[in-house]
Formats: structure tokens, C-alpha cells, sequence
């Protein structure tokens, strides 16, 4: 099956602790034999196809670019599929793959990555089962890619002017329709949480705890969660310690 892995990020990097990440799934794509591409900013430039006459999605990821990433990923995975590509494989850029990501299954049709959330609540810790879109994965003849892409474009271009929420058409979207079709779901492609990712580095914590009892399978994909760690300064120091230890020793 020919395949493409596709990943974008603004240049230059913002931290450095992204360049092992994206060196992580070069390999993992290189080894599996798939053809990789990255994309800077133009990626924002496949919007504009969508629907030449309506600038609502070109000014939605003017003003945020996360949302206008959720959106142009889907984009480029089409055009993946149009270039001949039978598989087009999505991975953010603060997803790192482990060392034994040789491992990971890809499921027949479509896959979308697991998201379980750890995060403090009025009585405690609290944790949510959601899917999420740091690691996406679409055969083409598989009909989900393109009804996503267009749910999503009805929406955006639906809402009311002014800003939506950063997870919109991302994993809030993609988690509704989860809900009720029930997607395949990678469960090894993980997301590791700030307060998660602080007690593992300290070797435990309730928050720990509460996450590896949920875990449905060993994480061999962690989408580090960059853009939110990027707001918390002490996190941010310890992301190369935390890229390095996984790299050793995966999440033992």
C-alpha cells in the first residue's frame, strides 16, 4: 500500500524538543517504507481550495492557527489520496514515537489516535475518555476523511464571526462524531497530559495512577501536548528530560 505520512509546523521550530519528535516519525516512516512530506505555512494555502469563493476559512486561520491546522490536515490528507496515495497517515509535531513504534497496527479503512484526560476538578482528579487528532490515518477509499473535511468546513464557515474554541473541529468535533459512529481507534497512539507527564517524570503521582489504570494499551505514539505545555514555563524546561527518557526506555 502506498503510503504518506504528512506533518507541518511554523519555522523555525519554537522549541527544540521538537526536532526529536519529528526525527522520531522520519524514521518510523522511513523504516515502514512511506513516503514523508513536511509543510510549513503553506499548508494554510490548501484552504483556499476548499471553497475559492469564501475567505471565511483563510481569515479563521489567520486569526488561529490551531483551528486553521485541524482544517488544513484534512486538506492535505485529500490531496494525498488525489496524488495516488492509497494511505495518508497524519502525526502532529509533538508527537513522538517510541522506540518500539514498529509495533503499532494501523487498522484497515481509517484509525484516529486516544485521548485520555487527566486534569484537577473541583473534588479531585478527573479523567475523560476522548479521541483526538495528532494521529490520524486514512486508506482512501475509506468515506470518513472527506465527510470529516466537510463537517468540519460547514461548521467553521457556520459559526458566528469571532473566535471558536482551539479544539472546535479538532478532537471535540472528531470525539461527537466518535460518539455515535464509533471510529477505529488507534489505541497505542496516545496523548500524555501536563499533569501526567510531571508525576512520570518524578516516577509517580496520583495523577500517573489514574492514567496508567486507563490506558487501553501500551503507548508506543505520545503526542506531548506542545501547545499547552507552551504556556507553562516549568513543564517547558523539562520537555528535552521527559523526550529523552522516553526515547530510552519508552513509557515504562
Amino acid at each position: 500500500m502506498k503510503t504518506l505520512v504528512v506533518q507541518s509546523h511554523r519555522s523555525p521550530l519554537p522549541y527544540p524538543w521538537l526536532e526529536p519528535c519529528l526525527d522520531s516519525v522520519r524514521r518510523w516512516a522511513a523504516g515502514r517504507g512511506y513516503d514523508y512530506r513536511y509543510l510549513g505555512d503553506e499548508i494554510y494555502a490548501l484552504l483556499a481550495d476548499l471553497n475559492p469563493e469564501d475567505s471565511t476559512l483563510l481569515e479563521r486561520a489567520r486569526a488561529q492557527p490551531v483551528v486553521g491546522s485541524d482544517l488544513a490536515r484534512l486538506a492535505a490528507l485529500e490531496a494525498a489520496h488525489r496524488e495516488g496515495y492509497s494511505r495518508a497517515i497524519w502525526v502532529d509535531a509533538d508527537v513522538l514515537l517510541l522506540p518500539a513504534a514498529d509495533q503499532l497496527a494501523l487498522p484497515s479503512g481509517h484509525g484516529v489516535g486516544r485521548q485520555l484526560w487527566v486534569q484537577a476538578g473541583r473534588t479531585g482528579l478527573r479523567l475523560s475518555r476522548q479521541v483526538h487528532n495528532a494521529f490520524m490515518s486514512f486508506d482512501a477509499q475509506d468515506p470518513l476523511l472527506p465527510f470529516y473535511r466537510r463537517t468540519a468546513t460547514v461548521l467553521l464557515q457556520a459559526h458566528r464571526p469571532g473566535p471558536v474554541a482551539p479544539q472546535f473541529i479538532g478532537p471535540k468535533l472528531l470525539t461527537a462524531l466518535h460518539n455515535i459512529a464509533q471510529f477505529n481507534v488507534i489505541e497505542s497512539a496516545a496523548m500524555l497530559p501536563p499533569l501526567v507527564a510531571r508525576d512520570w517524570l518524578r516516577g509517580h503521582g496520583d495523577a500517573l495512577a489514574r492514567y496508567r489504570a486507563a490506558l487501553p494499551a501500551a503507548p508506543l505514539a505520545i503526542n506531548l501536548c506542545g501547545s499547552l505545555a507552551s504556556d507553562q514555563t516549568a513543564l517547558q524546561i523539562e520537555m528535552p528530560v521527559l523526550v529523552a527518557r522516553l526515547l530510552e526506555n519508552g513509557f515504562d
